[in-house]
């Protein structure tokens, strides 16, 4: 019990100007936790009694390890850093994790193989606990292209929306409109169109048959001799 009678803001006053101070005493308040008691100088007036700030050693929330908290502190709401061994949540690898972490919120880094439900029924590997119904084949699609030529396969990948119609490989055809022979040849996409009317515009070099003038000159292919400036 505390030698000083305060009932009044003078008298608290006359306790801190006097020059007897403040008590000094130890509060020995008993804490709600039971065991422990306040430490404080008793005339720390304001000081509080709710809660026990007695440095303990609990149990982890799991129970594994000792954590060092607050008295009034549940050790279960602290946070376990320390690292643990365990297995994944599908049961197949060891993994890493924080104590507190539980196993289902840890991505399982080891890859192992998988078929993908793709047409093709390519082999590759995934992560451990990747949900599958996620996961899209990014092999080479390799089916024939509808244009029927051997080698020529699909270049997209199998997991993603595609057909087979338009061909895209390069191919090497004769020009419609050429004179020579044998006819100059251009590059063109498999399947599209050929443009009857392309004219060809390879320069060439021909003798003229004009009675003035033997002299070889140089024309654009598609271009007619008489149509020709000797």
């Amino acid at each position: 019990m505390c030698r000083y009678d305060i009932s009044s803001a003078d008298d608290f006053k006359d306790l801190v100007e006097g020059d007897d101070a403040l008590c000094k005493e130890v509060c020995n308040h008993l804490m709600p936790c039971g065991v422990h008691r306040c430490t404080l100088a008793c005339s720390s007036i304001r000081h509080s009694h709710e809660f026990c700030h007695e440095e303990v050693i609990g149990k982890c929330q799991a129970g594994l390890h000792d954590l060092e908290h607050k008295c009034s502190q549940d050790p279960s709401t602290i946070r376990c850093l320390i690292n643990v061994v365990d297995t994944c949540k599908d049961g197949k690898h060891k993994i890493d994790r924080k104590c507190f972490e539980p196993v289902e919120a840890v991505a399982c880094k080891a890859r192992e193989p998988f078929t993908f439900d793709c047409s093709q029924k390519h082999v590759g590997t995934k992560k451990c606990c990747t949900d599958v119904a996620k996961l899209k084949c990014n092999k080479i699609c390799g089916l024939p292209m509808d244009c029927g030529i051997t080698d020529h396969t699909c270049p997209e990948q199998c997991g993603t929306s595609h057909d087979h119609v338009r061909c895209k490989k390069e191919v090497v055809v004769p020009i419609p409109k050429c004179r020579m022979s044998p006819k100059h040849e251009f590059k063109k996409e498999c399947t599209k169109p050929l443009d009857e009317n392309l004219q060809c515009k390879q320069r060439v070099k021909v003798v003229l048959n004009r009675s003035h003038c033997q002299h070889e000159v140089e024309k654009y292919c598609h271009e007619k001799d008489e149509d020709v400036s000797s």
